[in-house]
């Protein structure tokens, strides 16, 4: 098990794991065969603040899995509490995630999933979370290898980026994400094109496999509502293609 070195995925991976409960993980961890393999992972990680240094399959599996809560019969919509406890649980899996990828066990997993339900459990009128989210989003992206196939999500933190910037009024911001939006998905593009002989006609939704519309539907809509009152040319150009 190893420390986080990146200093924006060290503090928020800390800001999820000081609010995380023991509770949290054996109420919410995915019930399956592996259930004491997963809290027993969690709650180790909770206690020590390490995390894997190679990939590991209970962090696989918690994190490809979506939370729910033992009792199957009560709708954690119907339960204040228990959805609390979900959104806690939630997010401290995704913030385990993304600290992996400096750590060295980045598993090969779907970002989009991970990256939208934090952007829509963050509170928008909460401006110290978000910029302590947009910097991890920006650190997580910097340190997966742009246009490698399988490696697909810097662009998907970098439309975070985007939408976080917009949350915060940053024009500058705002600016800045786009720019290296349209050169992530060029260099995404680029390399489907030596791969396989062609390339992809849309811009940034076909970059990954979709297992779950309605995660694809969540950030469309935030992408969606981004505005450009400052009439940037990057982000106007972004704005056109989604």
């Amino acid at each position: 098990m190893k420390t986080i070195l990146n200093q924006q995925l060290s503090e928020f991976f800390e800001f999820h794991r000081s609010r995380v409960t023991d509770e949290d993980i054996c109420e919410m961890a995915k019930s399956d065969p592996g259930y004491g393999g997963y809290v027993r992972f969690l709650r180790e990680v909770r206690k020590e603040g390490l995390l894997p240094e190679r990939e590991d399959p209970d962090l696989w599996e918690v994190v490809c899995a979506p939370p729910v809560s033992l009792r199957s019969s009560v709708p954690l919509s119907s339960v204040p509490s228990l959805q609390e406890s979900m959104v806690r649980y939630r997010n401290f899996v995704f913030a385990i995630a993304m600290g992996s990828i400096d750590t060295g066990a980045n598993g090969d997993w779907i970002w989009m999933h991970p990256i939208s339900w934090l952007l829509e459990d963050a509170d928008r009128h909460d401006r110290r979370y978000l910029k302590l989210l947009r910097a991890a989003f920006d650190a997580a992206g910097a340190k997966l290898p742009e246009g490698v196939m399988g490696e697909s999500g810097a662009p998907f933190f970098t439309l975070g980026m985007l939408i976080v910037s917009d949350w915060l009024a940053d024009g500058p911001g705002k600016s800045e994400a786009a720019r290296r939006l349209i050169r992530e998905d060029g260099a995404m593009r680029a390399t489907q094109r030596d791969d396989w002989g062609m390339a992809s006609a849309g811009f940034l939704w076909d970059l990954q496999d979709i297992v779950s519309k309605d995660r694809l539907r969540v950030l469309k809509q935030m992408a969606a509502e981004i505005g450009n009152p400052e009439g940037d040319f990057n982000v106007e150009c972004v704005l056109r293609s989604l």
